[in-house]
Protein backbone atom coordinates (compact mmCIF):
# COMPACT_ATOMS: atom_id res chain seq x y z
CA UNK A 1 0.00 0.00 0.00
CA UNK A 2 0.99 3.25 -1.10
CA UNK A 3 0.20 7.05 -0.65
CA UNK A 4 -2.53 7.65 -3.58
CA UNK A 5 -1.55 11.04 -5.10
CA UNK A 6 -4.40 10.48 -7.64
CA UNK A 7 -6.56 11.01 -4.70
CA UNK A 8 -4.89 14.63 -3.58
CA UNK A 9 -6.24 16.86 -3.02
CA UNK A 10 -9.38 15.49 -4.56
CA UNK A 11 -10.41 13.29 -7.37
CA UNK A 12 -10.27 14.67 -10.70
CA UNK A 13 -8.57 17.59 -9.59
CA UNK A 14 -6.62 19.97 -11.60
CA UNK A 15 -4.10 20.10 -8.46
CA UNK A 16 -3.60 16.65 -8.70
CA UNK A 17 0.40 16.11 -8.66
CA UNK A 18 1.12 12.26 -9.00
CA UNK A 19 4.37 13.14 -10.32
CA UNK A 20 5.82 15.22 -7.41
CA UNK A 21 8.88 13.49 -5.56
CA UNK A 22 8.38 15.00 -2.33
CA UNK A 23 4.51 15.12 -1.86
CA UNK A 24 3.72 11.69 -0.41
CA UNK A 25 5.82 12.89 2.40
CA UNK A 26 4.12 16.56 2.87
CA UNK A 27 0.33 14.66 2.82
CA UNK A 28 1.96 11.84 5.60
CA UNK A 29 3.02 15.09 7.54
CA UNK A 30 -0.17 16.62 7.30
CA UNK A 31 -2.06 13.81 7.94
CA UNK A 32 0.03 12.87 11.26
CA UNK A 33 -0.77 16.78 12.36
CA UNK A 34 -4.12 16.81 11.52
CA UNK A 35 -5.09 13.76 13.60
CA UNK A 36 -2.76 15.23 16.94
CA UNK A 37 -3.84 18.04 16.80
CA UNK A 38 -6.10 20.11 19.30
CA UNK A 39 -9.19 21.80 18.91
CA UNK A 40 -11.13 19.26 16.70
CA UNK A 41 -15.02 19.89 17.11
CA UNK A 42 -16.07 16.22 15.93
CA UNK A 43 -13.89 14.94 19.21
CA UNK A 44 -17.10 12.67 20.18
CA UNK A 45 -16.73 11.01 16.66
CA UNK A 46 -12.95 10.63 16.23
CA UNK A 47 -13.46 7.08 16.21
CA UNK A 48 -15.16 7.57 12.84
CA UNK A 49 -12.07 9.73 11.57
CA UNK A 50 -14.24 12.73 11.55
CA UNK A 51 -12.21 16.39 11.90
CA UNK A 52 -13.69 19.78 12.02
CA UNK A 53 -11.33 22.66 12.55
CA UNK A 54 -12.93 26.27 13.31
CA UNK A 55 -10.37 29.79 13.84
CA UNK A 56 -7.75 29.75 15.81
CA UNK A 57 -7.91 25.91 15.73
CA UNK A 58 -6.97 25.04 11.99
CA UNK A 59 -3.61 24.02 11.86
CA UNK A 60 -1.04 26.22 10.67
CA UNK A 61 0.89 25.26 8.00
CA UNK A 62 4.70 24.31 8.42
CA UNK A 63 7.10 23.72 5.98
CA UNK A 64 6.76 19.98 6.09
CA UNK A 65 2.86 20.14 5.11
CA UNK A 66 3.51 23.36 2.83
CA UNK A 67 3.09 21.03 -0.23
CA UNK A 68 -0.07 19.26 0.90
CA UNK A 69 -1.57 23.20 1.66
CA UNK A 70 -0.60 24.64 -1.38
CA UNK A 71 -2.45 22.01 -3.18
CA UNK A 72 -5.50 22.43 -1.10
CA UNK A 73 -5.78 26.14 -1.39
CA UNK A 74 -3.62 27.34 -4.44
CA UNK A 75 -5.04 29.14 -6.65
CA UNK A 76 -3.83 29.02 -10.63
CA UNK A 77 -0.56 28.02 -12.21
CA UNK A 78 2.10 26.53 -10.00
CA UNK A 79 4.11 30.28 -10.08
CA UNK A 80 0.55 31.54 -9.06
CA UNK A 81 1.07 33.24 -5.57
CA UNK A 82 -2.60 33.46 -5.17
CA UNK A 83 -4.46 31.08 -2.65
CA UNK A 84 -7.72 30.85 -0.53
CA UNK A 85 -7.99 29.81 2.96
CA UNK A 86 -9.64 26.66 3.46
CA UNK A 87 -13.49 26.75 3.91
CA UNK A 88 -16.53 25.26 5.23
CA UNK A 89 -18.35 25.31 1.75
CA UNK A 90 -22.34 26.14 2.76
CA UNK A 91 -25.06 23.46 1.39
CA UNK A 92 -26.87 23.55 -1.98
CA UNK A 93 -30.54 23.47 -2.10
CA UNK A 94 -30.45 19.33 -2.90
CA UNK A 95 -27.30 18.42 -1.48
CA UNK A 96 -29.05 16.57 1.22
CA UNK A 97 -32.14 15.08 -0.91
CA UNK A 98 -33.35 13.39 -3.62
CA UNK A 99 -31.21 12.44 -6.43
CA UNK A 100 -27.94 13.37 -4.19
CA UNK A 101 -28.30 11.22 -1.47
CA UNK A 102 -29.06 8.53 -3.92
CA UNK A 103 -25.65 9.37 -5.91
CA UNK A 104 -23.67 9.88 -2.78
CA UNK A 105 -25.13 8.18 -0.21
CA UNK A 106 -24.29 9.06 3.36
CA UNK A 107 -21.45 11.58 1.58
CA UNK A 108 -22.76 15.21 2.56
CA UNK A 109 -19.77 18.05 1.15
CA UNK A 110 -20.40 19.81 3.96
CA UNK A 111 -21.31 20.32 7.96
CA UNK A 112 -25.17 18.92 7.97
CA UNK A 113 -27.72 21.63 8.33
CA UNK A 114 -28.43 19.91 11.61
CA UNK A 115 -25.83 19.88 13.18
CA UNK A 116 -25.64 21.59 16.69
CA UNK A 117 -22.10 22.94 15.88
CA UNK A 118 -23.04 25.52 13.30
CA UNK A 119 -22.86 29.29 14.58
CA UNK A 120 -26.15 31.16 13.92
CA UNK A 121 -27.38 34.71 13.62
CA UNK A 122 -30.13 36.00 15.46
CA UNK A 123 -32.68 34.55 12.98
CA UNK A 124 -31.49 31.26 13.35
CA UNK A 125 -29.67 31.00 9.65
CA UNK A 126 -26.47 29.48 9.47
CA UNK A 127 -22.90 31.46 9.36
CA UNK A 128 -20.95 29.56 6.76
CA UNK A 129 -18.02 32.24 6.47
CA UNK A 130 -16.56 34.23 3.74
CA UNK A 131 -14.59 33.09 0.97
CA UNK A 132 -11.30 35.13 1.09
CA UNK A 133 -8.84 35.36 -1.71
CA UNK A 134 -4.79 35.69 -0.36
CA UNK A 135 -1.61 36.46 -2.16
CA UNK A 136 1.50 34.70 -0.64
CA UNK A 137 3.77 37.90 -1.86
CA UNK A 138 1.93 41.08 -0.11
CA UNK A 139 3.34 39.15 3.17
CA UNK A 140 6.55 40.88 3.21
CA UNK A 141 4.73 44.10 2.11
CA UNK A 142 2.17 45.36 4.37
CA UNK A 143 1.51 42.26 6.52
CA UNK A 144 -1.75 41.67 5.10
CA UNK A 145 -2.52 38.66 2.63
CA UNK A 146 -6.03 39.06 2.31
CA UNK A 147 -7.45 40.52 -1.16
CA UNK A 148 -11.07 40.14 -1.61
CA UNK A 149 -14.09 38.64 0.29
CA UNK A 150 -16.29 36.57 -1.55
CA UNK A 151 -20.16 36.00 -0.06
CA UNK A 152 -20.36 32.11 -2.59
CA UNK A 153 -18.36 29.80 -3.10
CA UNK A 154 -19.82 28.07 -6.26
CA UNK A 155 -18.42 30.30 -8.33
CA UNK A 156 -15.73 29.19 -10.57
CA UNK A 157 -11.80 30.20 -10.05
CA UNK A 158 -12.08 32.52 -13.76
CA UNK A 159 -14.42 34.57 -12.07
CA UNK A 160 -12.05 35.72 -9.41
CA UNK A 161 -10.08 38.87 -9.30
CA UNK A 162 -6.84 37.88 -10.33
CA UNK A 163 -4.37 38.97 -13.11
CA UNK A 164 -4.89 37.03 -16.25
CA UNK A 165 -1.43 35.80 -16.36
CA UNK A 166 -2.02 33.27 -13.14
CA UNK A 167 -4.97 31.74 -14.53
CA UNK A 168 -4.36 28.35 -15.20
CA UNK A 169 -6.40 26.77 -18.11
CA UNK A 170 -6.92 23.21 -16.77
CA UNK A 171 -8.81 24.69 -13.72
CA UNK A 172 -10.27 28.28 -14.71
CA UNK A 173 -13.50 26.33 -15.12
CA UNK A 174 -12.95 24.38 -11.54
CA UNK A 175 -15.59 25.80 -8.96
CA UNK A 176 -13.49 26.82 -6.31
CA UNK A 177 -15.63 24.58 -3.39
CA UNK A 178 -14.42 21.65 -5.51
CA UNK A 179 -11.42 20.52 -3.15
CA UNK A 180 -13.26 21.61 0.36
CA UNK A 181 -16.31 19.57 -0.77
CA UNK A 182 -14.37 16.55 -1.42
CA UNK A 183 -12.52 16.58 1.97
CA UNK A 184 -15.88 17.34 3.93
CA UNK A 185 -17.18 14.00 2.12
CA UNK A 186 -14.13 11.66 1.78
CA UNK A 187 -11.28 13.14 3.97
CA UNK A 188 -7.82 11.62 3.25
CA UNK A 189 -8.00 9.22 0.90
CA UNK A 190 -4.60 9.78 -0.33
CA UNK A 191 -2.86 8.71 2.79
CA UNK A 192 -6.00 6.53 5.02
CA UNK A 193 -5.35 3.10 3.61
CA UNK A 194 -1.41 3.62 3.80
CA UNK A 195 -1.97 4.26 7.63
CA UNK A 196 -4.49 1.51 8.27
CA UNK A 197 -2.01 -1.01 7.46
CA UNK A 198 0.29 0.39 10.67
CA UNK A 199 -2.97 1.47 12.83
CA UNK A 200 -2.77 5.50 12.70
CA UNK A 201 -6.50 6.77 12.46
CA UNK A 202 -7.91 7.15 8.97
CA UNK A 203 -9.19 10.91 7.96
CA UNK A 204 -12.65 10.26 6.54
CA UNK A 205 -14.41 14.10 7.28
CA UNK A 206 -12.31 16.82 7.09
CA UNK A 207 -13.89 20.31 7.69
CA UNK A 208 -12.32 23.87 8.05
CA UNK A 209 -14.55 27.15 8.86
CA UNK A 210 -12.96 30.72 9.18
CA UNK A 211 -16.08 33.02 9.85
CA UNK A 212 -13.51 35.69 12.17
CA UNK A 213 -11.79 37.88 10.29
CA UNK A 214 -8.75 37.75 12.55
CA UNK A 215 -8.21 34.16 12.35
CA UNK A 216 -8.24 33.88 8.91
CA UNK A 217 -5.79 36.44 8.64
CA UNK A 218 -3.26 34.92 11.43
CA UNK A 219 -3.58 31.68 9.05
CA UNK A 220 -2.88 33.05 5.67
CA UNK A 221 -0.03 35.06 7.21
CA UNK A 222 1.49 31.64 7.98
CA UNK A 223 0.87 30.52 5.02
CA UNK A 224 2.40 32.81 3.31
CA UNK A 225 5.63 32.82 5.79
CA UNK A 226 5.90 28.90 5.05
CA UNK A 227 5.67 29.33 1.62
CA UNK A 228 8.68 31.93 1.55
CA UNK A 229 10.67 30.09 3.78
CA UNK A 230 10.24 27.07 2.31
CA UNK A 231 11.11 28.67 -0.83
CA UNK A 232 14.14 30.18 0.23
CA UNK A 233 15.80 26.87 1.95
CA UNK A 234 14.91 23.90 -0.18
CA UNK A 235 15.86 21.36 3.25
CA UNK A 236 13.90 23.34 5.52
CA UNK A 237 10.73 21.05 5.07
CA UNK A 238 12.73 17.55 5.56
CA UNK A 239 14.42 18.74 8.81
CA UNK A 240 10.69 19.80 10.07
CA UNK A 241 9.23 16.46 9.16
CA UNK A 242 11.77 15.05 11.61
CA UNK A 243 11.16 17.88 14.28
CA UNK A 244 6.58 16.95 13.73
CA UNK A 245 7.36 13.45 14.41
CA UNK A 246 9.47 14.03 17.50
CA UNK A 247 6.62 16.44 18.74
CA UNK A 248 4.01 13.73 18.03
CA UNK A 249 6.64 10.82 19.85
CA UNK A 250 7.08 13.16 23.07
CA UNK A 251 3.19 13.91 22.92
CA UNK A 252 2.10 10.78 23.12
CA UNK A 253 4.40 9.39 25.47
CA UNK A 254 3.13 12.29 27.67
CA UNK A 255 -0.11 11.38 27.13
CA UNK A 256 -0.43 7.37 27.06
CA UNK A 257 -2.99 6.92 29.64
CA UNK A 258 -5.23 9.08 27.70
CA UNK A 259 -4.85 7.27 24.45
CA UNK A 260 -3.32 3.87 25.31
CA UNK A 261 -6.31 2.53 22.69
CA UNK A 262 -3.74 3.94 19.75
CA UNK A 263 -1.07 2.28 18.49
CA UNK A 264 2.80 3.76 19.22
CA UNK A 265 3.32 6.39 16.24
CA UNK A 266 7.10 5.60 16.75
CA UNK A 267 7.32 2.20 16.87
CA UNK A 268 4.85 2.16 13.96
CA UNK A 269 6.45 4.37 11.61
CA UNK A 270 10.13 2.75 12.70
CA UNK A 271 8.55 -0.62 11.21
CA UNK A 272 7.04 0.38 8.27
CA UNK A 273 9.60 2.76 7.18
CA UNK A 274 12.28 -0.13 6.72
CA UNK A 275 10.10 -2.14 4.28
CA UNK A 276 11.44 -1.32 0.22
CA UNK A 277 9.95 1.70 -1.01
CA UNK A 278 8.42 3.03 1.35
CA UNK A 279 8.90 6.76 2.49
CA UNK A 280 12.67 6.69 0.88
CA UNK A 281 13.21 10.73 1.25
CA UNK A 282 12.31 10.12 4.64
CA UNK A 283 14.81 6.92 5.11
CA UNK A 284 17.09 8.91 7.67
CA UNK A 285 14.72 9.63 10.20
CA UNK A 286 15.55 8.48 13.45
CA UNK A 287 12.38 7.35 15.50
Amino acid sequence: MQIDLSLFPAFDSPYTNPKSQTLAASVMALHLQLIHASGNSLHSERTKGHYFFRNESVPLPRPATMEAWSLICRIGCSESPYFIPPFLPSLRADDEVGDAIQTRGAKVPSLSRKSSLHLRDDQKRIIWGSVYLARVDDYFGNGNTLLYEYDRSNITESKLSMPRGFFWPASQESPIRHRMEFLASFGLPASNGLFAEIQIPAIHRLLFQFFRQDAVEAWSGKYAETHHLVKLDSGLAKADHKELMREIIESKQGNKGQESDESDLGKALEKYSKKPGRFADLGDISF
